[in-house]
């Protein structure tokens, strides 16, 4: 999808559930409804490159249900890191923005929001990146969208929009 404004035009990548992008310049990465996913948003300020990741679980094994390891917090970030790299990022310099990780379902023993913040967090503590600003847990879904040109991220609730 591309957004026009007057003579630019920003392509927006939307990123479903598993979906890794990075780009370069200008762009916007939306990841619509984040319940108990997680929205993972990395930035290189220096060369303008973002990358982004919709994160459904906590933990890939084996027999797990979904195969593709997209979808889990390690295997996710793993591979935006990566293609990040290839990209022309400098690892040691990215920032982190997160948003999701609600409780939107009647499932307390589960808490998958929960879950999937607490191993993102994990990982990005190994790989040394620093956390710049989230908006995680509550009982509400939201949409996010990262501009990968200042590393801005608006975030809309059910009843707020606010830029993290």
């Amino acid at each position: 999808m591309n957004l026009t404004s007057g003579e630019n035009t920003i392509r927006e990548f939307v990123l479903q559930m598993g979906d890794i992008k990075v780009s370069a310049g200008s762009g916007i990465f939306t990841c619509f409804g984040l319940g108990s996913c997680v929205g993972l948003f990395l930035h290189d300020r220096v060369h303008k490159i973002g990358g982004g990741a919709h994160i459904m679980f906590p933990d890939y094994h084996a027999r797990t249900v979904i195969q593709a390891k997209s979808y889990y917090a390690e295997p996710a970030i793993e591979e935006v890191l990566k293609q990040m790299k290839e990209a022309g990022a400098d690892l040691e310099k990215l920032r982190a923005k997160l948003v999701g990780g609600a409780q939107v379902m009647d499932a307390k023993l589960l808490d998958m929001g929960f879950q999937n913040t607490h191993a993102i967090r994990n990982a990005l503590t190994r790989y040394k990146i620093y956390i710049a600003a989230a908006d995680l847990g509550g009982y509400t879904s939201r949409t996010a969208r990262f501009k990968i040109a200042d590393g801005s991220l608006s975030v809309t609730s059910q009843t707020n929009t606010y830029i993290i």
